[in-house]
Formats: C-alpha cells, structure tokens, sequence
C-alpha cells in the first residue's frame, strides 16, 4: 500500500516538473506487478507474517498425529526423509521423520520425533538483506518480540534467541559466499530435540 502511495506521489511530482507542455500524461492504470517491476521492494514493505509458527503449532498441540495437522495447513510434503537422532542429555538414539513442504516464504522443513514436532527449519525464497536487525526475519515466520526472552549467541553464521513458547530459534547468516544476507531460521521446539 505505501509502494502505490509513493508511486502516485512520485508520478504526481514529476509531472508538475515537466516543462513539456504538448507530453501527454500517462494515465494511472499501470498495475500492481508493473509497479513492483519499476521499484524494488525494500525491507520495510515486506509481509509482517508470511508463515505464523506459533499458530501451526498451537493449532496442533495435543493432536495424536501433528505431521497430519501441519499437512492440512502447509499441504503434502514435497520429500520426506528418515534418520536417527540422538536426544539431547540422555545420548538415546530416537528415529526422526522429517518432511519439506513449499510455502510462499521459502522451503519449510519440519522433523517429527515421536509424532511431536522438534524442529522447524525455513529456508527462505530469496535470502533476506541482514541490516543487523534479525527481528524482521523471525518476524516473516510469526515470531514476535513478545515471544523472545533473550539473545544468547551471536556467532559468525547465526543468532540465538531463547523463545518463550518454543526452545529456541537460530537466525541463520550467510555463510563466506554471502556473508551480508539472512538465509533462513531454524527453530527447535524443546531442549530434548536439540
């Protein structure tokens, strides 16, 4: 709403300026996409919520099957994969399922140990520009600040914060081959699951 605000504006001003009395005046009807063509989108005019984890996950605590609750929100997963992870504190070995499904906001992992959701990993379409400021990515993913805690690492490639409703969430940096772009997030959704 504020790209076609600025755009009329813009449009507005330009033509006052023109001292070409016989040019015609473009009518305003240029759609919405050809204007997105002409001004590139910045961090600010971004969706608040693309993907909202907390509600995936409230809507589907306490259902005996979560990966058939997230299927019914995200749709089927585009691959499913197998494996064994070890918990966390106990060293136990435990097999995982986790499933990839295609979402507006990029690619959305979820691992599923014992039918509870552990992980939830977005790796996003096109890697976010990293003004230091990695609240606007958790934001595209329903995390707000209402549900940090604190920041507990900030390490070269990810940015931790524990989480009020989940463990915690690992804002993932550009590795060496883009070093000033946020690439995506990773959330873990108990200290078991680690």
């Amino acid at each position: 709403m504020k790209l076609i605000a600025y755009v009329l504006l813009m449009i507005i001003v330009l033509t006052g300026c023109s001292t070409d009395k016989e040019q015609e005046i473009q009518p305003l009807d240029a759609s919405y996409s050809e204007q997105k063509a002409v001004l590139a989108p910045t961090e600010e005019d971004m969706p608040a919520a693309l993907l909202d984890i907390n509600k995936l996950v409230q809507s589907i605590r306490g259902l005996p099957d979560q990966a058939g609750g997230v299927e019914e929100l995200l749709g089927k997963p585009l691959k499913t994969e197998q494996g064994e992870w070890t918990l966390y504190g106990s060293g136990a070995k435990t097999p995982f399922i986790r499933h990839y499904y295609e979402h507006a906001v990029g690619t959305v992992s979820v691992m599923y140990i014992d039918g509870n959701i552990a992980h939830i990993n977005v790796e996003f379409v096109e890697p976010l520009h990293d003004s230091g400021d990695e609240m606007k990515a958790l934001e595209l993913i329903g995390i707000v600040k209402d549900d940090f805690l604190k920041k507990i690492a900030e390490e070269s490639n990810y940015t931790r914060f524990i989480l009020r409703d989940f463990y915690y969430a690992d804002v993932i940096h550009g590795k060496p081959d883009k070093p000033a772009f946020i690439l995506g997030i990773k959330v873990v959704t108990d200290e078991t699951y680690e």
